[in-house]
């Protein structure tokens, strides 16, 4: 009974919640408007074939420029149809509005699609699996989850334009590290050991990559992603080391406090094993979850370039051209990721071994 009525109050919650995201129109002060009808039909400008559509929309928030809530307007939408153009909407689509005004006439163009609820929908159903499927362990990681945002949305606001980016990024791992293996696991010598093993592993791999990019060539930035222009090579620099630090951050987390845990159960079991052999048992356990968590990374990496690579092709670019401009800021962040996994085992190993090697578990201080 306990079970069906804590099921029963996610259910509420999380419908409650997404219906706030749903109609919050409100909220905006952009005007916002539904579809509620649709006429479509195909042209041809040049070579190239369109779809025209004609969209009767519904105001859903009252606004100065647009009129009154509940009150219609019209407007045209082209996009070609293959898609690689412009974007097709349909009845029940939420869109931003901009009035425009042409030989004394009111027109209207449409700025964007109304998203958000989509969005709200995912991280609810997430979160609600977490908490279903892991209890209290899930409720936790839904709370760090939350917490890491505010604090990483509020961050990019306060240091995003400042020159010392990569300063603030370094301070933000740390709060991340302690702040997820300390509310997922516990005030515990382990999560002091994970937290350790994974700064410093991330603070190595950190240091050798600064390093070669001081001493290799300068990387041409143009097709680094969010770039600013105009932009310092150091800024350049800085970004593209922050990027490199983040993307390795959840990997090394996952794999140092998986040998942490390891390293403190082989411990508990056998109180005398030396520390090679400690290394030799981990690295047995290791095998099966490296090659793993080196994929995860690299179809991570592999996610993010494909819908560039199939918007290049469409374009005429070559697969090797778009590879070779935005693939090569990807092939970094894999190739650091998949070393700072690989450093992470005996790193986290030795750390292990040093808190729980003749020590029994207890709470810090």
């Amino acid at each position: 009974m306990r079970k069906k009525i804590v099921s029963l109050l996610i259910i509420l919650i999380s419908v409650a919640l997404f219906l706030a995201v749903y109609f919050d129109f409100g909220l905006y002060k952009t005007p916002i408007a539904k579809v509620i009808n649709v006429s479509e039909q195909n042209i041809s400008v040049g070579e190239g074939k369109y779809a025209e559509q004609t969209l009767t929309l519904k105001m859903v928030n009252a606004n100065e420029n647009t009129g009154e809530k509940g009150s219609k307007i019209k407007v045209k939408n082209r996009y070609e149809i293959e898609k690689t153009y412009g974007e097709e909407y349909k009845k029940g689509n939420f869109l931003f509005i901009d009035k425009t005004g042409e030989n004394g006439k009111e027109l209207y163009s449409i700025s964007g699609q109304k998203r958000d609820y989509i969005i709200a929908f995912l991280i609810i159903m997430l979160a609600d699996l977490l908490v279903i499927v892991g209890g209290k362990q899930g409720l936790l990681t839904v709370m760090g989850i939350l917490v890491n945002s505010l604090l990483f949305v509020g961050g990019m606001h306060i240091a995003g334009n400042g020159n010392n980016f990569i300063w603030f990024v370094i301070l933000l791992m740390i709060i991340f590290t302690f702040g997820i293996i300390f509310l997922v696991n516990g005030k515990s010598r382990e999560s002091l050991a994970a937290s350790i093993a994974t700064l410093l592993t991330v603070s190595i791999i950190g240091v050798l990559c600064f390093v070669v990019i001081q001493l290799a060539p300068n990387i041409k930035y143009e097709f680094l992603d969010y770039m600013p222009e105009p932009y310092t090579l150091r800024m350049a620099n800085g970004l593209l080391l922050s990027e490199i630090l983040v993307g390795a951050l959840g990997a090394v987390i996952d794999i140092a406090v998986t040998i942490i845990a390891a390293t403190k159960e082989i411990v508990e079991r056998e109180p005398g094993i030396s520390r090679v052999g400690l290394l030799s048992s981990v690295r047995a356990i290791s095998d099966d979850i490296t090659g793993l968590m080196i994929n995860v990374v690299f179809f991570t990496n592999v996610a993010v370039i494909l819908p560039v690579a199939v918007l290049g092709m469409k374009n005429d670019f070559s697969l090797w051209s778009v590879v070779g401009n935005h693939g090569f800021f990807l092939l970094i962040r894999f190739l650091v990721g998949g070393m700072g996994i690989i450093a992470a085992i005996p790193l986290s190993t030795y750390i292990g071994s040093i808190f729980f090697k003749g020590k029994s578990e207890g709470a810090i201080g």
